[in-house]
């Protein structure tokens, strides 16, 4: 059976009283200055300006890390994600500065083992809040994708408990 079926034994969503972790919250501004964070996107185009009809500088992979420059860049014409406002982001990959849209940054990460989860928001298509995870495996270069409703959690935390049971794929 796919680990993915297995992703909820893993991960917990807690509530805000809990004193462990980074809390993400749905709103609100995301990343911070000088943060180091991975993406959730794969093949993500690093842009030159925050657009999508800008050169692209280089595309890169699910996993790898960048450092946030600044924030909170609006597009002219944002694309519509069931009323998410997802902004650009100028970051900075190895020696690269450019531009990368925010929903392709993943909010949080946890390494075990060889195993990457990268954690998102989403709103389906109900426009209901949930919460993504995307197991990357680094030896392989594959991920698996699993989704859980937030209900009327503005905030959550997720931890990772380790495959306890779970086949490698």
């Amino acid at each position: 059976m796919k680990v993915l079926n297995y992703l909820f034994v893993l991960f917990s969503v807690l509530n805000v009283f809990s004193q462990e972790g980074k809390y993400i919250g749905v709103y609100g501004e995301r990343f911070k200055i000088n943060e180091t964070v991975m993406l959730f996107g794969d093949n993500v185009r690093l842009r030159e300006e925050p657009n999508m009809n800008a050169k692209v500088l280089k595309t890169l992979k699910i996993g790898e890390e960048v450092t946030v420059l600044s924030s909170g860049i609006e597009d002219e014409k944002p694309i519509p994600d069931n009323e998410i406002v997802w902004e650009w982001y100028k970051v900075k990959y190895k020696n690269i500065e450019g531009y990368v849209y925010e929903s392709l940054l993943s909010l949080d990460y946890k390494v075990y083992d060889t195993d990457l989860y990268l954690v998102s928001i989403r709103k389906d298509k109900n426009k209901n809040d949930k919460v993504v995870v995307r197991l990357f495996n680094k030896e392989t270069n594959k991920y698996e994708e699993n989704s859980s409703f937030l209900g009327s959690a503005t905030t959550f935390k997720i931890r990772v408990f380790g495959n306890k049971g779970l086949k490698k794929y």
